[in-house]
């Protein structure tokens, strides 16, 4: 989950993570608004730079991710 710059195109929030009172929180950047990573409604895509592509992942714990298809971590 990359911070990225938004335009009124783009239909995607970007958070980065942080670490607030022990607890992973996804942080989005343009509104400084903050939710719990765990339990988090939304569909979430890691962008792997090797492919350059977004993958969808599932939070896994300690700041790692799974992809849905389970082959591999990230993180």
């Amino acid at each position: 989950m990359k911070n990225g710059h938004r335009t009124s195109e783009d239909p995607y929030l970007y958070f980065k993570l942080q670490s607030i009172e022990d607890e992973v929180v996804l942080v989005e950047q343009s509104q400084s608004e903050q939710m719990m990573l765990d339990g988090c409604p939304f569909d979430l895509e890691w962008l792997d730079s090797k492919k350059d592509e977004w993958q969808p992942v599932n939070y896994d714990q300690d700041f790692k991710f799974r992809l849905k298809s389970g082959k591999k971590k990230f993180g």
